[in-house]
């Protein structure tokens, strides 16, 4: 019965999101993720809360990369010492693109909240660091009724951006 709690929460907190670690993606690579009246809470240490989101690191690609999500009366929630909370959001960490990263972000009543020593809370975001992007990036962002909150120690909230590191 522990082992089935665990891997249900481990499940949760990947819930809707796509990752890529040291691959070579040709062609396309696509997230689409609709929520409706959905959670996904982190708790602990090294909390991560990730909902309708893309994380490429150390990933060659060529072609396109879409991230599409659609959170209606959604809650995104970190809560710990390390914790982050990203909500529709791509990520892209000494990666090489060659084509389109479009990341198209549709928020309803929906909260993405991080509490915590080093909170960051992000919301219809593509951060690139260390990554060579070779044609279009596209953010579009549409939020109705939404909060997007850092509280803690080194918080930070970021809504509709393109940030480079």
């Amino acid at each position: 019965m522990k082992r089935l709690i665990v891997l249900s929460i481990a499940f949760l907190m990947m819930a809707g999101s796509a990752m890529a670690a040291k691959n070579n993606i040709s062609g396309k690579l696509s997230n689409k993720v609709d929520v409706k009246q959905g959670g996904n809470i982190a708790v602990g240490k090294g909390a991560k809360a990730k909902m309708g989101t893309m994380k490429l690191n150390n990933t060659k690609a060529s072609g396109t990369i879409s991230n599409k999500v659609t959170v209606k009366q959604g809650a995104n929630i970190a809560i710990g010492d390390d914790s982050k909370a990203e909500m529709g959001s791509v990520a892209m960490k000494n990666s090489n693109i060659k084509g389109t990263v479009s990341n198209s972000v549709n928020v309803n009543k929906a909260a993405n909240i991080a509490v915590g020593k080093n909170s960051k809370a992000s919301m219809g975001i593509v951060n690139l660091n260390n990554a060579d992007v070779s044609g279009t990036i596209s953010n579009s962002v549409d939020i109705k009724e939404g909060a997007n909150m850092a509280i803690g120690e080194d918080s930070e909230a970021v809504m509709g951006a393109i940030e480079t590191e």
